[in-house]
């Protein structure tokens, strides 16, 4: 029985790749080793589990079962801050722009998505997103990482991203199918591609159909926003006001931050022209941008011109900012992107996701490991035979 569930938990992830890989053993294969799939805490449980079943010797299991309840909180640890799926990562300089995965198949549909399309496989804030016509919502962020539309994380689930998915998508919160496609939604979010399980719309603005892929077929939109961009003409409004211009403006005109932001008094709220925003961004140059870990965004960057920072992710509780070490306000704009102020000079900024349940787990997690330890211990001094096999 230990046996069966043990193998059930290896196979059950193998699910996930039903989007792009046939069955969950052909994407086993693709990504060559078991490896990627046995980082769920979940499958290291079970496999503690049939090892103290195995151990019959009395002595040895009663210190496997200590030394296995430490390893397990140990791997809970990590799991809790680290993503379960690798993410693509971009590693951008001016004189080597890469993009890489550290594991998984390299003829992955994506990555030859970025390889074809120039302009789009390494400019400085990264290769355009990806969007799914079908998927969990689990999937909109953990299939591709800080490539997914949601970008990392979409979690905790803020309201406002609630109320944007319940407009373009039926089957929330379960298996979103996306019901409109008429919607600047897609390229505000960075997304590039649209992955399609069924017929091409047609008739959307600035898209073009792209060519099938495995079963699927994409929907490229050919002016999506930046991931990360800046731009200095900033308004304020209220959220209903910007949630319009997220579903159906540009927001390469302005930045839409909250009525209460009073920090910017000498702001210009009047739309930039294309020209001004292209010509911001080559002022304003990205120097360096790096996704490798999914709760955390590391970006340099020389500013020319005093502007706002917008990164595409979605903002939540928990993510923080500094800029050059220090602390900085980490803004919700554009409804529910994140976004920095910066001043003239060159900078390194940073964002971090620290929820403060994460922070009080850190602080009682070892307390409890203590009081379980000593709890071992006793129940073992007090009962020698603890842990024998009963014949």
């Amino acid at each position: 029985m230990t046996l069966v569930i043990v193998i059930a938990a290896i196979l059950w992830p193998l699910r996930i790749g039903d989007e792009f890989w046939p069955t969950g053993w052909q994407q086993l294969v693709r990504a060559g080793h078991l490896k990627w799939f046995a980082t769920g805490p979940m499958l290291y449980l079970l496999i503690c589990l049939a090892i103290i079943g195995l151990v019959s010797w009395h002595r040895l299991r009663k210190w496997a079962i200590l030394i296995l309840l430490i390893f397990v909180i140990a791997h809970l640890s990590w799991f809790l801050y680290h993503g379960l799926f690798d993410p693509w990562q971009v590693r951008w300089d001016e004189e080597k722009p890469t993009l890489t995965k550290r594991k998984g198949p390299e003829d992955d549909p994506y990555l030859a998505f970025g390889r074809e399309q120039p302009g789009l496989d390494c400019p400085p804030w990264g290769p355009a997103r990806v969007a799914y016509s079908r998927s969990t919502f689990d999937n909109t962020q953990l299939i591709k990482g800080g490539f997914a539309v949601l970008g990392w994380p979409g979690k905790p689930l803020i309201p406002r991203l609630h109320l944007v998915l319940r407009d373009i998508c039926s089957g929330f919160p379960h298996e979103l199918l996306v019901e409109k496609f008429d919607t600047r939604f897609f390229q505000n979010m960075s997304a590039g591609i649209v992955w399609l399980d069924r017929t091409y719309p047609g008739g959307i603005p600035e898209t073009v159909s792209w060519k099938a892929c495995l079963g699927y077929r994409g929907l490229k939109y050919l002016n999506p926003v930046p991931r990360l961009f800046t731009l200095d003409r900033l308004r304020s409004s209220a959220p209903d006001e910007q949630k319009a211009a997220l579903m159906k403006g540009d927001l390469k005109e302005l930045v839409w931050i909250d009525p209460q932001e009073t920090a910017f008094p000498n702001r210009r709220d009047h739309p930039a022209s294309p020209a001004h925003f292209n010509d911001l961004q080559r002022k304003n140059r990205i120097l360096s941008f790096q996704t490798s870990n999914p709760n955390r965004l590391e970006i340099e960057i020389e500013v020319t011109v005093p502007s706002m920072l917008v990164c595409t992710d979605i903002y939540g509780p928990g993510w923080t900012a500094t800029v050059d070490s220090a602390p900085a306000e980490l803004l919700q704009v554009n409804y529910l992107q994140r976004g920095v102020w910066l001043e003239s000079g060159e900078h390194r900024v940073e964002m971090r996701f620290q929820p403060r349940a994460m922070k009080i787990w850190f602080f009682t997690a070892p307390i409890g490991l203590v009081i379980v330890i000593i709890l071992i211990v006793v129940g073992i001094r007090k009962n020698p035979s603890y842990g024998r096999s009963v014949s």
